[in-house]
């Protein structure tokens, strides 16, 4: 298990409490070196889980008794939903997507959110915008919530900014494909 300083363990266990382990695993991995493994990343918030009596809710069905599966991006899930998980390439980004067999799937949850993120007032996406360019993206989750109100599910929240996150990532790809040098380039 990861050691955690006291007010971040405190934090991902208010998350997991709430039933949002998406949300905490975000924030352990956050505030993670880069050198920790998914796995132990995982392995962390099973054992605060336990250690607090809290179950794991699968984050399709939102069953108890879900586990982490390393070969899915959507976790943690039961074994029924893990069971009907597909692959799909998003049309739109060219992300590759986990989807429920049944449900069917027609764009990732980061490009459903374009409507939303543009309905957005402009000067609330320039100030988010530019926070996610500063590779502050937790706390413009955060500003976000705080400018609109938090009259939406912080999971919409996540979606806009990793939506912002993509638009930086492709400009970025452009650029080094165009034939210029990139940031971290020496």
């Amino acid at each position: 298990m990861i050691e955690l300083p006291d007010d971040l363990r405190d934090k991902i266990e208010t998350h997991l409490a709430e039933g949002d382990v998406l949300l905490a695993r975000f924030w352990l991995r956050r505030h993670c070196p880069q050198t920790v493994s998914s796995d132990e990343v995982d392995d962390t918030l099973l054992a605060l889980a336990e250690s607090k009596g809290l179950p794991i809710a699968c984050t399709c069905c939102g069953e108890p008794g879900a586990v982490f599966r390393p070969h899915l991006v959507l976790n943690p899930t039961c074994e029924r939903c893990a069971a009907q998980r597909r692959t799909w390439t998003c049309p739109e980004c060219g992300s590759q997507i986990e989807y429920d067999a049944d449900a069917g799937c027609s764009s990732c949850s980061s490009c459903e959110a374009r409507p939303l993120w543009e309905a957005l007032p402009q000067s609330v996406r320039d100030e988010i915008g530019e926070m996610v360019d500063n590779d502050r993206a937790i706390p413009s989750i955060y500003r976000l919530m705080e400018l609109d109100g938090g009259k939406r599910p912080n999971t919409e929240y996540m979606r806009m900014v990793s939506y912002r996150m993509r638009l930086r990532r492709a400009d970025q790809n452009r650029r080094n494909s165009s034939g210029s040098i990139p940031r971290n380039a020496s």
